[in-house]
């Protein structure tokens, strides 16, 4: 990003600068929607290329809020993400208040007191006097519980059958100058952190989820590692989109890739870490991986496209990127379209960075089940295909993983959302 003396767009008021932006200051954000996203800012730090921290906010609807509740209320539901100057559309002090509204409902999903009304759209609904009388919010983090959602807040009643990895054995580890403590993900997998701690935290797990009936209860998918399809199916897949490869479990150290994608398995060693250019937490490998090595699967919530368009409403005011689209058609299933959400719960792969240029190429493999195996809700299960990620060439210990988050898209095809900060001399210049 260039000096920060004069950044930002120019508005009928003139230039957002970083200097105009304070903590406690309303934001809105540009999300190349129609309606940008509104939140307040909780941190400036001029040493970041995305110096500003925007804690979100989110409308006051769905289920969960009666019925009668006033229009126009907002409250915050999400995480803080930081974000460029330049995606600042108007900063203010006023742009909202604390709500006051008389002849409140009954059964609100949360205390009145965190409650705000929109300024421009209030037409003196609220108290001004008692605003005047009331602290500024407080911004201690905020759960990631959006309440629109149909996501449970803790682990699904099927827990017994989900594999949760939060091991808090610490390891030491050398990487660059200095030792850095280290923890255990699943196997194969370690990082810098745990992941509750990452910037919106998540709950890790192994196997795929599926939300059957809407309320919250769980199916934890059972997984079966099946034959191998290497030399059948799954390296003709590969050699028809990367070129010529080496073979497939030659290049794995004799394990078979489709078999450990069915199975959940990582095959090579990879590392959670902190990246400097302000791109956040991302994944780096710790040994060589060659071209069209298995990296993981995309695992999260199984949903339908109808409950993703829905979650996407409220996940694109809070900044959420991580819905991904099954293209290809699941085998005994009424509904062909899903999509994997790992917001609330993930594996490894949610922590895939964007790179204009991407080391990391997605497939979709058709999943392995043992139909000799009775179990009562296996037939509930769409069989949905896996999303697995494979490296696109040959990649150095050391390297960054990164997909493309828009791929084939370009210039005026991007929405020029979120800027982007892969490096490369081809670079897009956005993520979407």
């Amino acid at each position: 990003m260039g000096s920060t003396e004069l950044v930002g767009e120019e508005l009928g008021t003139g230039v957002i600068r970083l200097e105009d932006c304070k903590v406690g200051d309303w934001v809105e954000v540009k999300s190349g929607r129609p309606e940008p996203w509104l939140g307040q800012i909780s941190e400036v730090d001029r040493t970041k290329p995305q110096p500003i921290a925007v804690k979100w906010l989110g409308r006051c609807t769905g289920r969960k809020w009666p019925s009668n509740t006033p229009d126009g209320l907002w409250q915050f539901r999400g995480g803080s993400h930081f974000v460029e100057v330049q995606t600042l559309f108007e900063v203010s002090a006023k742009m909202f208040h604390w709500a006051r509204r008389k002849n409140m409902p009954e059964g609100l999903p949360c205390k009145e007191e965190n409650l705000f009304c929109f300024s421009s759209t209030c037409n003196k609904r609220c108290s001004t006097t008692t605003l005047q009388q009331r602290p500024p919010p407080k911004l201690a983090p905020a759960p990631l519980a959006p309440t629109a959602l149909a996501v449970p807040a803790a682990v699904p009643a099927a827990a017994s059958k989900i594999s949760i990895s939060n091991n808090s054995e610490m390891k030491k580890r050398k990487y660059g100058k200095g030792e850095i403590k280290s923890f255990d993900w699943e196997p194969n997998v370690t990082g810098d952190c745990r992941p509750g701690d990452v910037l919106v935290p998540f709950t890790y797990i192994t196997d795929r989820v599926y939300s059957l009936d809407g309320n919250g209860e769980y199916v934890v998918e059972r997984r079966c590692e099946g034959r191998c399809y290497c030399k059948r199916s799954l390296e003709a897949l590969l050699t028809e989109r990367l070129g010529e490869i080496q073979d497939l479990h030659a290049g794995a150290n004799g394990n078979c890739p489709y078999q450990a994608l069915q199975g959940g398995r990582i095959l090579f060693r990879l590392h959670i870490f902190q990246d400097t250019v302000g791109k956040g937490y991302g994944i780096r490998t710790k040994e060589r991986i060659p071209k069209g090595g298995l990296v993981c699967e995309y695992v999260g919530e199984v949903i339908t496209q109808v409950e993703a368009t829905k979650r996407e409403r409220s996940y694109s005011q809070l900044g959420l990127f991580y819905l991904h689209d099954i293209h290809g058609k699941g085998r005994y299933t009424k509904d062909d379209s899903f999509t994997i959400d790992p917001t609330i719960y993930g594996n490894v792969a949610r922590m895939l960075n964007h790179s204009c240029e991407p080391n990391v190429t997605t497939l979709e493999v058709t999943v392995a089940r043992d139909n000799t195996v009775e179990e009562d809700d296996i037939d509930q299960i769409p069989r949905v295909p896996r999303a697995g990620f494979f490296a696109s060439r040959d990649i150095q210990a050391n390297e960054e993983l990164c997909i493309d988050y828009s791929p084939g898209r370009h210039g005026d095809e991007l929405q020029r959302v979120i800027q982007c900060f892969c490096g490369v001399s081809k670079c897009k210049g956005w993520l979407f």
